[in-house]
């Protein structure tokens, strides 16, 4: 799956482990989601790879992956 565009985003102090990447797909041309653990970069969800499920707009991307990262939060802090 080749990158075309890539955003990172911190997300807040209490999701200090967690990092976000929004990007953009070339086939199909969709944006994804990623989220990885910020100390040692392995991935712990993907929109993409885990769910086979992509979106039309950055925006729409973002928004997902904040509510999956809300749920994984939740997990983590019981």
């Amino acid at each position: 799956m080749p990158i075309t565009s890539t955003a990172w985003a911190r997300l807040g102090e209490r999701a200090q482990r967690f990092c976000l990447e929004i990007r953009l797909m070339t086939e199909p041309c969709l944006w994804c989601w990623e989220i990885r653990d910020a100390v040692n970069g392995h991935s712990l969800g993907s929109s993409w790879n885990d769910d086979w499920m992509a979106y039309d707009s950055s925006r729409e991307a973002l928004l997902a992956a904040m509510h999956r990262l809300t749920e994984m939060k939740a997990v983590f802090h019981g």
